[in-house]
């Protein structure tokens, strides 16, 4: 790609229009030109209500990861890049290291910046330079479902999944365009991350990146895993952390181990997050499946807490394509986010 030195401009928005300067500079790196500063931009309308700042950020694309490599002069250009960013994007990959990029990455780190890079989109274990590297915040994709996407790496250096699947980006001549992939995915953190950090200019950095750790939805597995790591970005759960009435329940998915899809009656597990701040005393659960309907109680969840149901599905001929339905209700409580509470999937288990 031809590496783009020139400046962009792209406004900043924060919550309740206040007109706070996004402080500092978002440099992006990727492989696909300028789509990814719309995603950006999105990014930060949905996370702080579309508000327009007076203040600016400037975006500078810095070419792809095989341009960074080949070209040891811009490895000093991310370098001069980092003397006054506050967020770094590599929405790029590659399946070595480069002891050049390794040095700005720690450069960077020891600078106070945060590096968001994406994982890579092969669909195969190991995790792509520079998100492997220690310190920086690896990002997968998930689809609109929730789910890790079959395309990503996977492994030690997932940090966080977003949404990665069917994007819908600005492209050249006012036009859209439709995007998949981790690159995608990492914009949307990089734009979480840049506001963030305004929002909260006092908290030291890796606080303010531990905060979208730890109210990250979970996705699927319980806990953290090397498919999504810490979970699936949930700004909303951040800047709603200090309102102790929020009340919601979510189904966040169904879980079945590689290891035990061949058996005849395959294990899975459907999984509810408390995504709110109040403590829920009751919450129904029901799962449909194969005919039949089953009843869960799950008490005493606290905010943030995932509890779990293990079900099986029988697998087989004649036994293709099972739907999955599942539905909850907060008992004593309004739900504020009823949408999540339902979860539909058709399930077809590997063929022995």
């Amino acid at each position: 790609m031809n590496v783009k030195t020139g400046w962009m401009r792209l406004c900043a928005f924060l919550e309740g229009g206040s007109l706070l300067l996004l402080g500092g500079v978002v440099a992006f790196a990727d492989d696909f030109g300028s789509h990814l500063k719309p995603l950006f931009e999105q990014s930060c309308i949905k996370c702080h209500g579309g508000e327009k700042t007076k203040g600016k950020v400037d975006l500078k694309a810095l070419g792809s990861v095989e341009d960074l490599l080949a070209k040891p002069g811009l490895i000093k250009e991310l370098i001069e890049v980092i003397d006054f960013a506050d967020v770094i994007n590599l929405s790029l990959g590659g399946e070595s290291s480069s002891a050049l990029l390794e040095h700005a990455v720690g450069y960077a780190r020891s600078k106070g910046v945060a590096i968001v890079a994406a994982v890579g989109n092969e669909g195969t274990r190991g995790v792509a330079f520079p998100a492997r590297y220690e310190g920086v915040i690896g990002v997968t994709s998930i689809d609109a479902k929730g789910s890790a996407s079959a395309f990503s790496n996977y492994g030690e250096g997932v940090d966080l999944a977003a949404p990665g699947v069917d994007v819908y980006s600005a492209w050249e001549e006012e036009g859209i365009v439709s995007f998949s992939g981790t690159s995608t995915a990492s914009a949307f953190v990089a734009g979480a991350l840049a506001a963030e950090f305004s929002k909260n200019p006092t908290l030291p950095r890796e606080q303010v990146v531990d905060l979208l750790y730890e109210f990250a939805n979970e996705s699927e597995k319980p806990g953290f895993d090397e498919f999504t790591g810490h979970g699936v970005l949930n700004i909303g759960r951040v800047d709603n952390r200090f309102d102790p009435y929020v009340a919601d329940a979510a189904i966040v998915g169904y879980y079945f181990d590689p290891a035990q899809l061949r058996e005849e009656s395959v294990p899975f597990l459907v999984s509810v997050q408390n995504q709110g701040t109040l403590w829920l005393k009751n919450v129904e659960l029901e799962v449909d499946l194969m005919g039949k309907t089953r009843k869960f109680m799950l008490s005493d969840l606290n905010p943030g807490e995932v509890k779990s149901e293990r079900l099986f599905l029988e697998s087989g001929p004649g036994k293709e394509g099972v739907r999955i339905q599942s539905r909850l209700r907060v008992l004593e409580r309004e739900d504020a986010k009823p949408v999540n509470n339902v979860r539909a999937s058709t399930i077809t288990l590997p063929s022995k």
